[in-house]
């Protein structure tokens, strides 16, 4: 299937996305007093950004599970993402204006690191570790090694602060930071393997 033909997969993507966002919106701002409204709309547009720069760039690949790759870390990783989401938004406390400021800088920055870093790969930006070419060093990969991963570490730790959720802060700590690290890992290894089969 081409990227043409799955174009409608990726909207409906973005829209069901969007739509679950809002949805956690709207129960979270009836549920809760007027205090939580600019945390719940600064976490409302980051994260209809980030879904909208992961649904219009990824390969559709990657997301039909259509790569050789068993996928698991990046399974996981999808699911401690969301499990940041909900837990911020069920158990956040009022944040000043500085906090929900600085939670939304660092998602905005986490959405931007993965748009370079998926834009600069272009359909090389896969979870599965693999040797179709040179490796890439030019652009963000000239000054950062792993920005996608950054990146998603931003978003997440973004949506903790925003909330002041200290239960997603510790999802945060022990499952998405542990899974980035094991995902860098993997791909460092793989890397040197592919090094020395090149020299």
């Amino acid at each position: 299937m081409s990227a043409e033909s799955l174009r409608p997969f990726r909207l409906v993507l973005l829209s069901s996305a969007i739509t679950a966002i809002n949805a956690a919106w709207l129960i979270a701002v009836y549920l809760r007093s007027a205090a939580h409204v600019i945390p719940f709309a600064s976490f409302l547009a980051c994260a209809s950004l980030f879904c909208f720069i992961e649904a219009l760039l990824v390969n559709p690949a990657v997301v039909l599970g259509r790569e050789n790759g068993d996928g698991r870390i990046a399974a996981l990783t999808g699911l401690s993402i969301a499990a940041i989401f909900l837990t911020a938004i069920a158990t956040g406390g009022s944040a000043s204006m500085v906090t929900t400021s600085s939670g939304a800088m660092l998602m905005m920055l986490g959405v931007l690191l993965r748009a370079i870093a998926i834009r600069t790969l272009g359909p090389r930006f896969t979870t599965e570790l693999r040797a179709d070419g040179p490796l890439v060093e030019h652009g963000i990969y000239g000054w950062l090694a792993h920005p996608s991963e950054l990146g998603l570490l931003s978003v997440t730790l973004g949506a903790a602060i925003i909330f002041r959720s200290e239960p997603a802060f510790a999802i945060w700590l022990l499952c998405t930071v542990p899974l980035t690290i094991s995902r860098i890992r993997a791909e460092n290894a793989f890397l040197r393997l592919q090094r020395r089969s090149d020299a």
